[in-house]
């Protein structure tokens, strides 16, 4: 390896600590005991997912969504809220080979299946899933919400664990 890689890898390590690392801002306890308004939300979406219902997770995706930790230029300002929801999420079969058939359903129950949130590093509006340090393998992705002034959740932002 090379010193400019060993340069580079230490420069992930140090950004993934600092953005998913702030221990002061977690929120402890289960989705039922700290959020119990988030809960139903899950649980809402998890109808969704038995449904394959694309519509009512749409409703649900923040109109200002965000990809935070975009190393792979996925992330189009451009783009709906939606366009960019879809790119680790998508539910239209016909835009994936066979073989990834229902994957955007799967990844989506994957990324909802969270027991215990934290403050986000990157706003304090928004909850996202809490990483657990124990584990030796880091999450791809960690999935944010965040409540309207309406107090209904939304699914606000994606971060990445790994470019």
């Amino acid at each position: 390896m090379y010193k400019g890689q060993v340069m580079k890898l230490s420069y992930k390590f140090i950004a993934v600590f600092l953005l998913l690392g702030l221990h002061g801002n977690v929120a402890h306890g289960s989705k039922s005991e700290t959020y119990p308004s988030l809960r139903e939300f899950i649980t809402s979406l998890n109808v969704a997912i038995q449904r394959k219902d694309k519509a009512f997770v749409y409703a649900r995706v923040a109109t200002d969504y965000m990809i935070y930790r975009d190393f792979g230029g996925v992330y189009n300002e451009a783009a709906s809220n939606i366009d960019n929801f879809s790119y680790p999420f998508q539910f239209d079969n016909s835009k994936l080979s066979p073989e990834y058939k229902d994957h955007g359903w799967q990844a989506f129950g994957e990324a909802i299946s969270i027991d215990q949130f934290q403050v986000s590093p990157n706003s304090k509006a928004e909850v996202c899933e809490k990483i657990s340090y124990d584990d030796n393998e880091f999450p791809s992705q960690v999935l944010c919400f965040k409540q309207r002034q309406d107090k209904t959740w939304v699914i606000s932002s994606i971060i990445n664990g790994g470019d």
